[in-house]
């Protein structure tokens, strides 16, 4: 069987819902590994999958929990925070042009 990047989107998708995760939050997460894999960083993508799991069953990471930052306290998903900053990121150029 050949993996495909949809492929694997869904099963680790289903991998972080299976964790407690909502759909949007699993797919999030999902869609960053994967694009990891795929611009060639390996070391952040699918194969990050059993560190997840670990986290989850650690209760370091908490499943739809909206991470602030880099807060080990509050235990959301980095993927969140870096979607958003991208978007705060944005509006700072843009308000200093």
């Amino acid at each position: 069987m050949r993996a495909t990047a949809d492929n694997l989107r869904r099963l680790t998708g289903a991998i972080v819902k299976a964790g407690g995760s909502a759909a949007v939050e699993a797919d999030l997460v999902a869609e960053h590994l994967v694009r990891a894999n795929l611009m060639g960083h390996d070391s952040h993508g699918v194969g990050m999958i059993p560190t997840y799991v670990r986290h989850l069953k650690a209760g370091l990471v908490v499943p739809n929990t909206r991470a602030l930052g880099r807060d080990p306290r509050r235990g959301g998903s980095g993927r969140d925070v870096a979607r958003r900053s991208r978007g705060a990121g944005r509006l700072i150029r843009v308000a200093l042009e």
